[in-house]
């Protein structure tokens, strides 16, 4: 087969790390393996360079949030768009990325594929006109993608009367939770105490009052709870300069400090987050929005029990609980730490179903096979 030329375009990447950035990393970087060339553009990144290769993906950042910004960048972004390429795949929608290259459409010459990943406010009255221009946009692309049959974007490309979406869910590097364990539970100092885990950065959706309501219940039976998540820093007024970081991590950071509830860890090396997976006893899901959350997949490789609200497509996976309410949650994580044989057993049900459906090997081929039956 030809070597393929694609521009994934997505709002967050490297060495920002949150659901999309992840997904694009892996697809990019995997086909990269594969002998293809790819690009990726995405917004800019206080002290990170314009243009910079990591693992063989070439990035390109664009400064489009600001006025002198937006003038200075917008003819780069118009020469890249432009530029020969295969495929040109675009993550997530009503992002800024999105609505430039929606702006820009006339000068693609490459097949274009959308992938929406959750339509969340696509029904909201103060976003009609967005998702109204996105909707006809996509009238122009080749192919749309969901990571799910039974998602909101399901609905939107009806609305829109789009062709139904080529349904590719996301992945998991399952050799990420193999390996010699790097014993997070004591340099952390949990020791032998029962411990839950979350993951997830500090931004609304991700229900984190929620969380320090469920630490003080756990905190009264003994239980640690730990938070691991990134923050971001406010583009603002320039605010970034001063390191004024954004969503609820001072609110975090206060209720942990003040309750010692939650203990909280920011910015640690991947292998340090894929081990904690491993040491932990339960995993733990307080997001009031997910499509296909990575993380529940994660914990599924490390064969991590999980417990959540119900979200995105959980109902199809496997290896955990899904509940109601804050109370529900409390008593299965409780349940769950009291019968140990019980919990296992989720866990390897969980992984079993990752090796079988969710590896990025797997999925990195459904993208690659797409790609190439539109040329």
């Amino acid at each position: 087969m030809p070597k393929l030329m694609v521009l994934h375009i997505a709002n967050t990447y490297l060495p920002k790390l949150d659901g999309v950035s992840m997904v694009v990393k892996n697809i990019s970087e995997k086909l990269v393996k594969r002998g293809h060339i790819v690009n990726v553009a995405t917004l800019s990144i206080p002290n990170t360079p314009s243009k910079e290769t990591i693992n063989g993906v070439l990035i390109h950042r664009f400064d489009l949030n600001s006025k002198n910004g937006r003038k200075n960048d917008i003819e780069n972004i118009k020469r890249l768009f432009s530029d020969k390429w295969d495929i040109i795949c675009v993550h997530a929608a009503a992002c800024t990325m999105t609505n430039t290259l929606i702006d820009y459409l006339d000068l693609v010459k490459a097949k274009l594929i959308f992938v929406a990943h959750g339509l969340r406010f696509w029904k909201d009255p103060a976003n009609i006109i967005q998702y109204d221009k996105l909707g006809k946009a996509l009238k122009r692309f080749d192919a749309t993608v969901a990571l799910a049959k039974n998602l909101v974007e399901n609905e939107f490309y009806n609305k829109y009367r789009l062709p139904p979406p080529v349904i590719i869910p996301n992945g998991v590097d399952v050799d990420e939770f193999s390996g010699p364990l790097l014993g997070v539970r004591n340099s952390w100092r949990i020791g032998n105490l029962p411990w839950v885990l979350n993951v997830s950065n500090h931004t609304k959706q991700k229900g984190h009052s929620c969380l320090n309501k469920l630490a003080i219940k756990l905190k009264r039976d003994g239980i640690a709870l730990t938070n691991i998540g990134n923050y971001h820093l406010i583009n603002k007024y320039g605010m970034w300069r001063l390191g004024l970081k954004g969503g609820c991590f001072y609110s975090c950071l206060f209720k942990s400090a003040i309750l010692n509830t939650v203990i909280l860890k920011v910015n640690l090396p991947r292998q340090m987050i894929c081990s904690a997976y491993r040491e932990a006893n339960v995993f733990v899901l307080t997001s009031n929005f997910e499509a296909f959350p990575i993380v529940i997949l994660e914990a599924m490789a490390a064969g991590l029990p999980w417990v959540s609200f119900n979200v995105g497509i959980l109902e199809e996976l496997r290896g955990g609980v899904i509940v109601n309410n804050l109370e529900d949650m409390h008593l299965v994580i409780k349940d769950l730490l009291g019968m140990p044989d019980k919990a296992k057993a989720l866990g390897e049900e969980g992984r079993r179903e990752v090796l079988e459906k969710y590896s990025w090997e797997k999925i990195v081929s459904q993208y690659e096979e797409l790609y190439y039956s539109l040329l």
